[in-house]
């Protein structure tokens, strides 16, 4: 093997290593604080609230926090059996707005950072929460459709 060969196979490796290693490059969620992550936006016409959010405040010996969601009508629930520890947040909660109550416990385990968590919807798809920074109370208004 020439030179030439044995730089591209160390480099293609470097690169294949880096894809897989990327997503543990993100931010670790700090020990105390509050967090917000949120999709919550109003909607033009009906001013009803859209979207999720969940509320993360962790304490030195306590961490608690609620979920909140809307499409028209809007639900908060409180986070039982929160667990937040090395990047995996892992939560239940009681969705009152669940008309068959047999379904009404969601239980939640996913990835956190400080920028965002990873959440998966009512029909199992994947959605990712932004951190909100600016906590003034101002709800942003919907994108247009």
């Amino acid at each position: 093997m020439d030179a030439k060969a044995s730089l591209r196979s160390v480099m293609a490796g470097a690169l294949c290593c880096g894809l897989t290693v990327g997503p543990a490059w993100a931010t670790p969620l700090p020990r105390y604080g509050m967090f917000v992550f949120s999709s919550l936006c109003r909607d033009r016409m009906t001013d009803d609230l859209n979207g999720d959010r969940l509320v993360l405040v962790r304490l030195p010996f306590h961490d608690f926090g609620y979920m909140e969601g809307g499409d028209g009508g809007f639900t908060s629930a409180p986070l039982e059996n929160l667990s937040v520890e090395r990047g995996t947040i892992a939560f239940s909660y009681r969705d009152e707005g669940e008309a068959d109550k047999s379904k009404a416990v969601k239980n939640v385990r996913s990835t956190i950072s400080a920028e965002s968590v990873e959440l998966i919807s009512w029909d199992r798809k994947p959605f990712r929460l932004m951190r909100q920074w600016k906590l003034n109370g101002q709800i942003p208004a919907c994108p247009e459709k």
